[in-house]
């Protein structure tokens, strides 16, 4: 009989206190690009570091791998904002010093908390040839892990437990390199890369059979689209390496990912379990901000008053 592979593993990671996830302790996030979508926004700050809420995306993203037991960050990052970023999760005395004086620590007490738990490390790319491209420059940093982790900064996840524990406990469990999935439209799934099933292990989980990036209409079958949180085995590095420019002439990770399959080495995608927010574009933006906003008990009732006086201006 088929059951939920989250809800064991929701049950699995909190009886066992993450004993697998403590073992995977690598992320590569690739950031480079130039953000384009949400220019002018971007032309002096980097896509990662636009606030949302009270913080830049780019932390959603890093708690989200702190409370997955990740503590080795690679930044894969354009060389104009390496500097900001690298500055921002870098320990600040002099301002410490100030807060601390003034009663105010609790300010960056969350932020100064995981720069403490965590390395990180950034490797300037070029020029932005492709996520697959972005990946490859990170081997050294990986090896001589057998998995590593890959997480979108423009993709913030809303769950109730860490979405990326989940994907280290089954990668463990199944020795196996895995991705993300959500269902999407046949209208949308031109827009993603679209994985065909090889079977069913579960409602959750799926053996992949195949992966194309942004395939035709005529070439989807299922409509399950990959995003951005993957776990992966050292051997995609390879295939990498042997793979030539796909979609957009860039190097896509999709490409390695299917190569990898097509040469036996198993892959597989689980369904994704809370809400992924896109904050790679103004309206994802936008939409992140207000719906993470009314999440939080702190800035609800600020919002709702916000929004309330907006409508009374509006409607009278």
């Amino acid at each position: 009989m088929k059951y939920s592979v989250y809800l064991f593993f929701s049950w699995y990671l909190i009886n066992t206190s993450m004993m697998y996830a403590n073992s995977i302790t690598k992320v590569v996030i690739p950031m480079a690009g130039l953000g384009t979508r949400v220019l002018p926004l971007t032309k002096s700050v980097s896509k990662s570091m636009l606030a949302v809420v009270d913080k830049p995306a780019l932390q959603h993203v890093v708690d989200e791998a702190l409370a997955s037991a990740i503590t080795d960050f690679c930044f894969i990052i354009n060389t104009e904002e390496q500097e900001a970023i690298e500055y921002y999760f870098s320990s600040n005395t002099p301002l410490d010093a100030v807060l601390k004086q003034r009663n105010k620590t609790y300010l960056l007490a969350q932020l100064n908390e995981s720069i403490a738990r965590s390395s990180f490390t950034y490797i300037p790319q070029p020029e932005p040839l492709g996520l697959g491209h972005a990946v490859l420059m990170a081997e050294e940093f990986v090896k001589p892990d057998q998995f590593f982790c890959v997480m979108l900064p423009d993709n913030i996840i809303e769950s109730d437990d860490p979405h990326m524990a989940h994907l280290i406990a089954l990668a463990h469990h199944y020795n196996a390199s895995i991705i993300t999935i959500e269902e999407v439209t046949k209208q949308e799934a031109s827009l993603y890369a679209v994985i065909t099933p090889k079977q069913f292990i579960s409602d959750d989980l799926i053996e992949v059979g195949d992966i194309i990036e942004k395939p035709k209409p005529d070439q989807v079958q299922y409509c399950l689209g990959q995003v951005g949180r993957h776990v992966l085995s050292v051997d995609v590095f390879d295939a990498l390496k042997r793979i030539g420019p796909g979609v957009g002439g860039e190097i896509q990770l999709t490409d390695a990912v299917r190569l990898m399959i097509q040469e036996g080495k198993r892959v597989l995608a689980y369904k994704l379990h809370g809400k992924r927010h896109d904050t790679g574009n103004i309206r994802g933006l936008l939409e992140t901000t207000v719906s993470l906003g009314l999440h939080n008990p702190l800035y609800r009732p600020m919002l709702l008053s916000l929004f309330e006086n907006e409508m009374l201006k509006i409607t009278t």
